[in-house]
């Protein structure tokens, strides 16, 4: 039988954020044995995944070896949601994809209770049906939900709104760089000095190698990653925006280019804006806070991941207050490389200032 102190931990997606995820939760479950005992009970990709019927505790330290040697298959995602459920621990879902599939399912894991961190942007800027089913399944379920690493690397920028919201403040503006990936090809390929102006698409290459962009390059370079970034803080915002198509924006890559996936695409698609620009409200009187992170590198986004993982962990033993929660555990590291660098800039009007 499960310690009271035992919290489950599943994770779908061991790809570069994966792994850098797992070598964090290591360091975080040793960090925290005296609270909470970290058990990590179900590890899958797309095709491989490892768990038992009695939820037997996975190694942390030989997880990756264990998962490639695997001949397991994961679960469908029904199937996987009873799975979880069935536990009767308290269990937290790590979703390190970007898979709208995934998206799509979480109000059925939220309402059974489980928790869910995630970087996935797609859960929380697709639809806003979807938008709305998920946090009132998490309501329905007592259920915590982070994913501060879906926007700003991690930057805080997701809380700082919800902060000022449910303050009774009023956002009147945000703006900022949101593409760490256009911002390092954009100095790599036209820095403000020394040499540059190589190939456009040895950049892109470079980018993606190093693990700044997106799993599909293209979805950075259509404006699609900025325009879902912007989706999610309009909505926390307080505006009920319907989809990232509702932003302009103009794509950088050649036509002939746009439609050669592995997979079938929709035909119809919005026309994008190219720019990293801001969504803007009125004026009106405000105070401005800003702050500055590095971009989305697996390393960045992992932490960021860990860091949510630390919030919900604390949510999880924490009683019921009116202050704040304490800051998480996991923090970015102090450093801010002016080339590869997201930024946001948030103007509000105080709730207590006429």
């Amino acid at each position: 039988m499960a310690s009271a102190r035992q919290v489950n931990i599943a994770i779908i997606g061991a790809g570069g954020v994966g792994k850098c995820f797992l070598s964090q939760l290591e360091s975080l479950a040793a960090r925290r044995q005296n609270k909470q005992k970290l058990v990590l009970t179900y590890i899958a990709t797309s095709k491989k995944a490892v768990y038992s019927d009695s939820y037997s505790p996975i190694a942390l330290d030989s997880v990756v070896s264990t998962l490639s040697s695997s001949s397991q298959a994961p679960l469908a995602l029904p199937k996987l949601v009873d799975y979880l459920a069935a536990s009767g621990t308290k269990t937290v879902l790590v979703d390190n994809t970007s898979s709208q599939d995934i998206a799509d399912a979480y109000p059925s894991f939220l309402r059974r209770g489980i928790s869910i961190v995630t970087p996935n942007k797609k859960a929380f800027s697709g639809s806003y049906k979807l938008w709305q089913d998920i946090f009132a399944a998490k309501e329905e379920g007592g259920a915590l939900l982070y994913h501060e690493a879906s926007c700003g690397a991690g930057l805080p920028v997701i809380s700082t709104i919800k902060d000022l919201v449910e303050t009774g403040d009023e956002v009147t503006k945000i703006e900022g760089v949101f593409s760490g990936t256009m911002s390092f090809l954009f100095n790599s390929f036209a820095p403000t000095s020394g040499s540059g102006g190589g190939k456009w698409s040895a950049e892109v290459a470079k980018a993606k190698e190093l693990g700044y962009t997106e799993p599909d390059p293209r979805d950075d370079l259509n404006g699609l990653d900025v325009a879902r970034k912007l989706t999610i803080l309009a909505r926390y915002a307080g505006l009920e925006v319907e989809s990232p198509t509702s932003f302009p924006v103009q794509s950088l890559i050649p036509k002939e280019l746009e439609w050669r996936r592995s997979r079938p695409r929709p035909r119809r698609r919005a026309r994008l804006s190219a720019s990293s620009a801001a969504s803007t409200w009125p004026a009106s009187r405000s105070r401005s806070v800003s702050r500055s992170s590095t971009s989305l590198t697996p390393l960045l986004r992992s932490r960021a991941v860990t860091t949510s993982l630390a919030s919900t962990l604390s949510g999880m033993e924490a009683t019921p207050s009116l202050s704040r929660a304490p800051a998480p555990e996991v923090m970015l590291p102090p450093w801010v490389s002016p080339a590869i660098s997201s930024r946001c800039l948030l103007s509000y009007k105080p709730a207590l200032i006429p």
